[in-house]
């Protein structure tokens, strides 16, 4: 989605910025290692935990309260990734300027670990097996892939992302393969070339040893517009939950008009793309943040100043919502996040970074359930036990 992707969370931070906000190879196992999906506690409360750049905000869903706020030491300097379930019981948080993964404990709450990496975490996921579980990080600058033992703390070596950048990692949800966008919101505008996906296959040697990357396939997304071909930038990316469709969100050369590019993952192949309509009216319309359901049925765009967007994947029609409450006056949708059970959430920040924001839809709808306000505290990312998040 884009995290404190780099890509994402420095158009974020430079967004909030303009309106006036804070300056802010595992050892293998017998079985290929699975992405790992943490699921919710039984006879508790939906919890969910919403990041901002410097602490974590712990949420009984259910009753749409806050339950605690941890807020990170010294060494926690800008939280860069949505939070991700660990096999330990702990999340982990990316930190791009401390160039690491925090740890937090989610029965003290608190941060409680740090595992130095060798680049800046822009995204990342968790691979579980029977044995060692093992973090595949992006690093955003240094257009890689790093692989960290979670259990050692130990660098597992580092797999090169043939693009401009290393922005967004999803996982198949039979963890044979990794894909990577490439989209490198740094470069020039007008972009002279596409920003592709990077498709990588995971590798379990026979012989017991380490899991590695082995690069896939390298996709450019293009449309045809009067006889031109127009270069798109590979942004967020989902997996349908059988494996089968890749979902890629994607801007043009001025980043600009945002589609979604369905690719099937057995060829590797471009089968149909879908405009993300977000009307008429719509305002800063750049936008790289994607989350699929988990019916495979709907796509969640964090749409920035235009609001939330849903997209219907077998018709492409669009629907987009706009979070309300008296304090929203010009809300900034940051991210979104489905809920094991197909709860839908925007996170975000009015304009001046007064408030942050959670907010719960009816997917089915659109009708606005429930909101909850954080006073100056942008929130960025939310992650919910077995749910998907970008």
């Amino acid at each position: 989605m884009r995290g404190l992707r780099r890509a994402t969370f420095g158009v974020w931070l430079a967004t909030l910025a303009t309106l006036g906000a804070f300056g802010l190879a595992l050892m293998g196992g017998a079985a290929l290692p699975l992405p790992l999906r943490a699921q919710p506690a039984e006879g508790g409360p939906l919890l969910g935990y919403a990041v901002g750049l410097d602490r974590v905000l712990v949420l009984d869903l259910d009753a749409f309260k806050r339950l605690k706020t941890v807020i990170g030491g010294a060494e926690v300097r800008t939280l860069s990734t949505s939070p991700k379930f660990g096999p330990d019981g702990r999340i982990y948080i990316g930190d791009a300027e401390a160039r690491g993964l925090h740890a937090l404990d989610p029965r003290a709450p608190a941060f409680v670990d740090f595992l130095p990496v060798d680049g800046e975490p822009n995204d990342f996921e968790i691979l579980a097996s029977a044995r060692r579980p093992v973090a595949l990080v992006n690093d955003f600058a240094g257009r890689r892939v790093l692989l960290v033992d979670l259990a050692s703390k130990r660098a597992l070596g580092a797999v090169a992302v043939d693009g401009p950048a290393a922005n967004e990692i999803a996982v198949a949800p039979d963890g044979k393969r990794v894909y990577v966008t490439t989209f490198n919101f740094e470069e020039a505008i007008p972009h002279e070339a596409s920003h592709p996906l990077v498709a990588l296959d995971v590798v379990e040697p026979p012989d017991g040893g380490p899991v590695t990357l082995r690069p896939a396939k390298t996709l450019p997304l293009h449309e045809r517009l009067d006889g031109e071909t127009i270069p798109y930038m590979a942004s967020s990316v989902d997996v349908s939950s059988d494996g089968r469709r890749v979902y890629v969100l994607a801007v043009d050369d001025y980043e600009e008009n945002p589609e979604v590019f369905v690719v099937d993952a057995q060829r590797l192949e471009v089968v149909e793309v879908l405009p993300v309509d977000l009307g008429r009216r719509a305002r800063e319309p750049f936008v790289n943040v994607l989350a699929l359901s988990p019916d495979d049925r709907t796509l969640g765009i964090a749409a920035f100043r235009n609001g939330l967007a849903l997209m219907d994947v077998e018709t492409g029609e669009t629907r987009v919502f706009k979070p309300e409450h008296p304090r929203l006056s010009d809300p900034i949708v940051f991210g979104v996040t489905f809920g094991p059970q197909g709860q839908l959430y925007a996170v975000g920040a009015v304009a001046g970074g007064a408030y942050g924001f959670v907010v719960e839809f009816d997917p089915r709808t659109g009708e606005q359930l429930n909101v909850l306000l954080a006073r100056l505290q942008p929130l960025l990312y939310l992650g919910v036990p077995g749910g998907k998040t970008f």
